[in-house]
């Protein structure tokens, strides 16, 4: 149950970046031990010293 979790949103149920406010979090990186999504600017910012470091984008939207 808890790889399905990890595979969309999980229990991240805000679109905005913790980080930064502004951007839409739809990154997760798939080697750190943090699983909260980030905005495409603050990954970058973040992994600048681990480059190698493997992205996943979730790209999960509600419709109305």
């Amino acid at each position: 149950m808890e790889m399905l979790r990890l595979e969309g949103r999980g229990e991240f149920t805000n679109e905005g970046c913790p980080l930064c406010g502004h951007g839409r979090a739809e990154f997760r990186c798939l080697d750190c031990e943090d699983l909260q999504l980030f905005c495409l600017g603050c990954t970058v910012k973040n992994h600048q010293r681990n480059p190698l470091h493997r992205l996943k984008v979730s790209h999960w939207y509600e419709t109305v």
